[in-house]
């Protein structure tokens, strides 16, 4: 696979895999655009990262894994009561690493994405936040 040269050296880590997995990611809206595919680093050229592995990970897309995970995201956390897309990697779709935040997003993942790859071409369903009461 080939990365793209904003990468670090050693981006994606040793320890990220190729593997074909059901993922979510969030949008701003409830519409899939490239725009919502643009990574830490994307959006921020600019910023200076102290730590290789910091930038390595800024380099990555936020997904999850687990469906229930981000319907309770978008229940109680209100930076994320926003739509949610599905969609399914592949094997030649890029890297994975399980990433967790401790005791709030098991299944967060970071998926670092080949330069020939179009991301949001891989995500379909639209999970829209649950009402308010």
């Amino acid at each position: 696979m080939e990365w793209s040269q904003h990468f670090p050296k050693s981006c994606p880590p040793n320890d990220a895999e190729c593997k074909s997995i059901q993922v979510y990611r969030f949008l701003e809206d409830d519409e899939i655009k490239p725009e919502y595919f643009l990574t830490v680093k994307e959006l921020s050229s600019h910023r200076k990262f102290p730590e290789t592995e910091k930038e390595c990970r800024a380099c990555s897309l936020s997904v999850f894994t687990n469906k229930e995970e981000v319907v309770r995201l978008q229940k109680t956390v209100p930076r994320w009561r926003k739509p949610a897309a599905a969609g399914k990697l592949e094997k030649t779709s890029g890297k994975v690493k399980h990433t967790p935040s401790p005791g709030t997003n098991n299944s967060h993942h970071s998926w670092w994405v080949p330069t020939n790859v179009k991301p949001w071409t891989l995500f379909h369903e639209i999970i829209e936040p649950p009402k308010s009461a």
